[in-house]
């Protein structure tokens, strides 16, 4: 299947790999208006999409992907979910379109992950965890049986979630945190355990 990669970073050279190792898909070009005429991984980089119907959009930031990959389903282009062949997913799991799982992840049984996520290098999302749309998981976090991360979470990398526990919409949980209750919509939380910004004691502080 013949595909765009909107996006010309770091985690688009990873998706691209991902792609092919899959044996499932062909690059026809990475999509950046900022670097169009230029070249990637020996793959032309356009301003936008022209030749194929097909694309996953291949950019960290949570809130910038779901823009692009809304707008560009509107327009009637197709997503496409890229699962790396060193990844493994239940049977009974589900996963969205338009979301790319990387190597070394672990999808376990009854899981459920949305659209347009990204489920980084090594990571473990347990049985029945559910992953909201525009999330992004990532590399080598612990999400323990039953947690849910909603809409357009960040969850760092390396950062554990004990079971049950929720992380909010559009919330960020800093790199190597360790959840151990739940985390409020648009909140940052960080530190073992995970404590929100705001809350945490300055130098001095009671």
């Amino acid at each position: 299947m013949r595909i765009a990669i909107v996006g010309a970073g770091g985690h688009a050279k990873v998706v691209h790999e991902a792609a092919i190792s899959s044996g499932i898909f062909e690059v026809v070009c990475f999509v950046d208006e900022g670097q169009a005429g230029g070249k990637l991984l020996e793959t032309p980089i356009n301003a936008e999409i022209s030749t194929v119907e097909n694309f996953i959009v291949a950019i960290g930031d949570n809130r910038v992907r779901k823009e692009i990959y809304d707008r560009y389903v509107a327009k009637g282009l197709v997503p496409v979910t890229i699962v790396h062949p060193r990844a493994y997913i239940a049977k009974t799991a589900q996963v969205g379109d338009g979301t790319v799982i990387l190597a070394g992840v672990n999808v376990s049984t009854c899981a459920t992950i949305g659209d347009n996520c990204i489920i980084n290098t090594a990571a473990t999302v347990e049985h029945d965890c559910v992953v909201e749309s525009h999330s992004h998981v990532s590399v080598g976090v612990q999400m323990a049986g039953n947690c849910r991360i909603e809409e357009g979470a960040l969850v760092g990398i390396g950062s554990t979630i004990i079971p049950g526990k929720t992380v909010g919409a559009w919330s960020v949980v800093g790199g190597g945190g360790v959840v151990v209750s739940d985390v409020g919509r648009e909140t940052t939380v960080v530190g073992v355990p995970a404590r929100p910004l705001a809350k945490l004691k300055t130098p001095g502080g009671f």
